[in-house]
């Protein structure tokens, strides 16, 4: 009886599903509502719609990877055997080369965005280039993530056949944050040259 009690205390299968149903909502709504003003506002339907699209469905995607996990016992805390490992080194796989996506085009959204609104020329120049950076860094991470481990299981991570992952995960949130605060600065730049549209877009 205590054992049974034991492992219903140590199970939060069910708090990971509830806080993915409630993040995938959210973002549905978000990207609802984002298409709604953009229909609006420009009446027009562009490259920066394709991308946040594709974005939202990566985002989705790693959505039901994690509730493929939690289904089978990932929030549940008890001896990890062969067949569990597996899994879950599966499943976080899956889960990196989603997130990586989603994230790469919901920025190449905003810049698709930036671009259009923008009126100067070296203006332009700077989100081009901003944009090719943030794909060659996409292309880089989707590729070491991929490969991070030998041929022909590079998922297991759990192993001693993969390079530094822990190195690589920092080099990948230290560009993150190097991009928004780009995009934060891009974005005030842009601004001073057409502050009605660059003000709406930001919430775009």
């Amino acid at each position: 009886m205590d054992q049974h009690t034991s492992r219903l205390r140590a199970d939060r299968s069910g708090t990971i599903e509830i806080a993915t149903y409630a993040l995938t909502g959210a973002v549905v709504v978000f990207f609802i509502a984002r298409q709604t003003m953009k229909a609006i506002v420009f009446r027009k339907v562009a490259l920066d719609d394709l991308f946040i699209l594709l974005a939202t469905a990566f985002a989705i995607g790693l959505s039901v990877t994690t509730l493929i996990l939690a289904s089978r016992d990932f929030g549940v805390l008890e001896f990890l055997t062969l067949e569990r490992a597996n899994t879950i080194m599966k499943g976080y796989y899956a889960s990196e080369l989603l997130y990586i996506s989603s994230l790469c085009f919901s920025k190449l959204s905003i810049l698709v965005l930036f671009y259009n609104v923008v009126v100067l020329r070296t203006h332009r120049f700077f989100v081009l280039g901003f944009g090719a950076c943030i794909f060659a860094w996409s292309v880089g991470s989707v590729i070491a993530a991929a490969f991070q481990c030998q041929l022909p299981r590079p998922w297991e991570m759990m192993t001693l056949r993969c390079f530094n992952t822990v190195g690589a995960a920092s080099t990948s949130a230290l560009m993150i944050l190097a991009d928004d605060y780009s995009e934060s600065s891009g974005s005030c730049i842009v601004q001073s040259t057409c502050p009605q549209r660059c003000l709406l877009s930001c919430f775009l």
